[in-house]
């Protein structure tokens, strides 16, 4: 079943991104997660979903080179933060 749902968002790019994960990417691993049962290994490729687009669309907009430096600055600063325990749990 297919749902169509219309959000509209402001503010920064940053809370916009936020939002954008919060109310449609996390419902969808939550479903995943309880409806359809899926095993770890699916929840990693649903998440890997999620950054394989965000890193295509950020090729079509600056680049595959920049795209790929855009990324790997997120990637050392999410190796740099502080997630505490509850970092797992939504």
């Amino acid at each position: 079943m297919t749902t169509k749902k219309t959000i509209a968002m402001e503010g920064t790019p940053i809370e916009i991104g936020a939002a954008v994960f919060i109310n449609l990417c996390i419902p969808a691993v939550q479903q995943a997660q309880t409806r359809l049962q899926a095993t770890p290994q699916q929840l990693a490729q649903l998440y890997c979903g999620f950054l394989q687009a965000c890193m295509g669309s950020m090729a079509n907009d600056f680049g595959q080179e920049q795209a790929a430096a855009i990324g790997q600055t997120m990637i050392d600063a999410f190796r740099c933060a502080d997630l505490g325990q509850d970092s797992a749990k939504h």
